[in-house]
């Protein structure tokens, strides 16, 4: 296995559950571990970081030598981290899928919270690992609000269904109809308090962007947000490649010498709600987008399967979308189409 040295002085890996936090302290120089566990409370978190601020202190160290390793675990992690940037310590999150591969690659037969944790810290030690940065406080408000309204939603499309299944019935209850229609409403007026909400919060960097990525056609309202909370704004990643992958539109491959030679399924590492926004995004782009519905055609006149060559689709809007945010300039279609009379000419 290939090492990278960091200037770490310790890695401490936290492996994370509903109720415990078990910690991993690794020290590089000596190879010492050691092993603690408690429970996942604000109290004993912020108890634990001032033993850790001793122990740097002790060493004449400070907190750039220190380095925390966890996997993001939605709300079972979110205290641990929010505490850990809120006093400016160094931390990287790791997808469960590495670290389980880093498990394997160690020979590791069994897998407990305690061998996670130890495997999460000594991954820290041997490889460059991004460091998290702790996005803005509007925009965590804008992702709570998000996932809010996708839940109260989902309730809604399932309350509707449930008065649609009724209306079939010959013997109805009209109490049981009258509750699920008041749900509908009730549902309504929440979705509606938080888009607004949400709408409140869109800033004037934000709403610069949310313009330019709205002018994509294909690309509405709804799916320019998401894709926008996903990504914290396009401007902070680098290349088009690096977008898709960041919403996980890549393929994946399996390739070994000439006998093997696979082009897989999309990773689907991203944000799942931006991905299935951006399907539905792909209708209208087929229709009235000429590059989507160009490349969806020729796709499928290869022979490729409609669900390939719609996410393809979908591959191309998010590098539009990184084009335009890129440019500063919204989107054109007659710019598409000048460029393609050139290009045949």
């Amino acid at each position: 296995m290939m090492k990278f040295e960091n200037a770490y002085k310790y890695v401490i890996g936290i492996d994370v559950s509903q109720k415990t936090l078990d910690i991993c302290r690794y020290e590089k120089s000596s190879g010492q571990i050691s092993i603690s566990q408690l429970s996942n409370t604000l109290s004993k978190i912020k108890s634990y970081l001032d033993k850790v601020s001793k122990l740097l202190l002790s060493q004449a160290l400070s907190k750039s030598d220190i380095l925390f390793v966890l996997e993001p675990t939605g709300t079972y992690s979110d205290k641990i981290l929010m505490t850990l940037c809120s006093e400016d310590y160094k931390v990287s999150l790791v997808q469960p899928k590495q670290s389980d591969g880093f498990h394997r690659a160690m020979s590791w037969m069994n897998k407990t919270d305690i061998q996670a944790a130890k495997a999460l810290a000594i991954m820290g030690s041997q490889l460059n690992l991004p460091l998290y940065k702790k996005p803005e406080d509007t925009m965590l408000k804008r992702k709570e609000i998000s996932h809010a309204l996708n839940a109260l939603k989902t309730q809604r499309q399932q309350t509707t269904n449930r008065l649609h299944a009724l209306a079939q019935k010959v013997l109805r209850v009209p109490m049981v109809t009258k509750v699920y229609e008041e749900l509908v409403e009730q549902l309504d007026k929440q979705i509606e308090q938080l888009e607004k909400e949400l709408q409140s919060l869109d800033d004037d960097d934000f709403e610069d962007e949310f313009k330019l990525i709205s002018s994509v056609t294909g690309l509405g309202e709804k799916t320019t947000r998401l894709i926008l909370i996903a990504a914290e704004s396009l401007k902070n990643l680098k290349r088009a490649d690096q977008v898709v992958k960041f919403f996980g539109l890549v393929p994946s491959t399996h390739r070994s010498d000439s006998s093997v030679n696979k082009r897989g399924k999309i990773t689907k590492r991203g944000n799942a709600q931006v991905r299935a926004s951006l399907y539905m995004a792909a209708n209208s782009a087929i229709q009235y987008n000429p590059d989507c519905k160009e490349l969806f055609e020729r796709l499928r006149k290869k022979g490729k399967p409609y669900k390939v060559a719609k996410i393809a689709v979908m591959n191309k809007l998010i590098r539009q979308a990184f084009g335009v945010v890129r440019s500063g300039t919204k989107f054109s279609k007659e710019f598409y189409l000048k460029y393609k009379e050139t290009k045949t000419a």
